[in-house]
């Protein structure tokens, strides 16, 4: 059991240190991620308001806890999910205010991040197969849905598409237009 007071730096640094273990390294089975995803947001929100330096572990974070959360609010309309949502909602805002960050690590980890937010909220148009059980995506979404709305989804996903290919055509930075290449 961890216990980490977040109100000191040496608090803030053992709550990344214990995320980028779990989401970002991987050394726990995917069930015990699975269990500890909806319990992540919540962490990423207070790194990113007090500990900005770690921009780059909350997007890595982030790209890979998204479509656990998603998965996971799509059947479940209560209001602690409502709450999830909510964080999970300014999360994906603030990746895509990371593209702009001034640190390239932090650029690249929210491409990576905004990679996941398009495969998430869109729906594959003209494949063939049968969705698996891992897959998340907009067809996921029940239609009678409270708080999820997957046309709205997916307008926010073409927004982050057109931002990441005006990144990839505009940016100065070579490794930033390569992790641009890659995630589309």
């Amino acid at each position: 059991v961890y216990a980490v007071d977040v109100r000191d730096a040496a608090g803030l640094g053992m709550l990344a240190h214990v995320v980028d273990l779990i989401f970002v390294r991987r050394i726990v089975p995917p069930d015990v991620r699975d269990a500890l995803a909806v319990h992540t947001p919540a962490a990423l929100t207070i790194l990113l308001a007090h500990a900005p330096a770690h921009a780059k572990l909350v997007a890595q974070c982030f790209a890979s806890v998204y479509p656990r959360i998603f998965a996971y609010v799509c059947y479940d309309h209560s209001p602690t999910a409502l709450h999830l949502w909510q964080l999970c909602t300014a999360l994906r805002h603030h990746m895509a205010a990371l593209l702009d960050a001034p640190h390239a690590g932090a650029r690249i980890g929210a491409a990576k991040a905004c990679q996941r937010i398009l495969q998430v909220q869109s729906a594959p148009a003209g494949d063939a197969r049968a969705p698996t059980r891992t897959e998340v995506d907009l067809r996921s979404v029940p239609p009678e849905h409270p708080f999820l709305h997957a046309d709205e989804l997916a307008r926010e996903a073409g927004a982050v598409l057109a931002r990441l290919t005006l990144l990839m055509y505009t940016s100065t930075h070579v490794d930033l237009v390569l992790a641009c290449v890659n995630v589309l």
